[in-house]
């Protein structure tokens, strides 16, 4: 039996019925994705059994900031054909399945980014992202209240940077995420890349490079990026640091660090260097830079 669409959501008596997920709350258009029995030429999408085959067609067929939302059925999997644009205002566009069978996405080979978000309030949830050979980045922020929950971005040698920032990518968020490689060549986990991108979080994410390490940092900003919080995350392979926000301190605590754990690659230089705080404040982060060695708390210099 076929699921029903609810264009203006469900309610009893009144009161709208509430999925476990705040993110599947919707009275806009829901449409399904699916490799195995999709297409973007004869499906309407909008049910399981017609379903479109790539995310970047279904993303075209939604309304601007009506909250319509995407779900990408177990198992799907899609080589990009260009980069995936998220070029709609208020679109969620949701992984179902658990483990090896949630969604997988593949960068174009000469693709720029395999995701480029630019469009406000945009939303990603369990999906898995594979690197290619010219890719720079997953996912390019270059639009404000971006949020990615448990996304996997799983890279080789590329791309360079798992996640690039812009100046329009204002509080952003990335919750419970995984940024991996076992291949050498990362430079960067999260590069904000502009000045003054503001009200940000990354919390709960797994920073894992293995023993081939990450070259530079896993969240990074050579700018004033104020208003950030680096809460609860683990960070692997660190060859330089896990943080390295070199903004100077405006005269006062600039933003949060705190509970975060490291484990630092070989090219580390000691422990003091895992965290380049700047203008932020470090509350009980802990660390270590040899193996079977007890970490440590990870000494921070007095914000300029």
């Amino acid at each position: 039996m076929s699921l029903t669409n609810y264009p203006n959501g469900i309610t009893s008596f009144g009161v709208p019925i509430m999925p476990a997920a705040a993110a599947n709350v919707t009275t806009g258009n829901i449409f399904f994705v699916d490799s195995s029995t999709g297409s973007d030429t004869n499906k309407s999408g909008k049910s399981p059994e017609l379903p479109f085959a790539t995310i970047d067609y279904a993303i075209g067929k939604c309304t601007a900031s009506k909250g319509d939302i995407i779900y990408v059925m177990p198992g799907h999997s899609e080589t990009a054909a260009t980069q995936i644009t998220c070029d709609v205002a208020g679109v969620s566009i949701l992984g179902l399945g658990r483990g090896q069978n949630i969604p997988a996405v593949t960068a174009n080979a000469s693709a720029v980014d395999c995701i480029n978000v630019t469009a406000d309030d945009v939303y990603i949830e369990n999906i898995r992202l594979i690197g290619a050979a010219s890719c720079t980045a997953f996912i390019n922020v270059a639009a404000a209240d971006f949020t990615a929950v448990r996304v996997w971005c799983d890279g080789v040698a590329t791309p360079a940077n798992h996640v690039t920032v812009t100046a329009a990518g204002l509080r952003f968020k990335f919750l419970g995420c995984r940024f991996e490689s076992q291949t050498d060549g990362p430079n960067y986990g999260i590069l904000i890349e502009a000045a003054d991108v503001d009200g940000w979080i990354v919390e709960g994410c797994m920073f894992n490079f293995h023993g081939t390490g990450l070259d530079d940092a896993g969240i990074a900003c050579s700018k004033h990026c104020p208003g950030g919080l680096i809460k609860d995350n683990v960070f692997i392979g660190m060859d330089t640091t896990a943080v390295d926000l070199n903004s100077s301190s405006q005269g006062n605590i600039e933003g949060i660090i705190c509970g975060n754990v490291v484990g630092a690659g070989a090219a580390a230089a000691n422990i003091d260097t895992l965290i380049d705080a700047g203008g932020y404040a470090c509350i009980e982060n802990y660390g270590t830079d040899e193996p079977a060695e007890a970490g440590g708390r990870i000494p921070v210099a007095t914000p300029a």
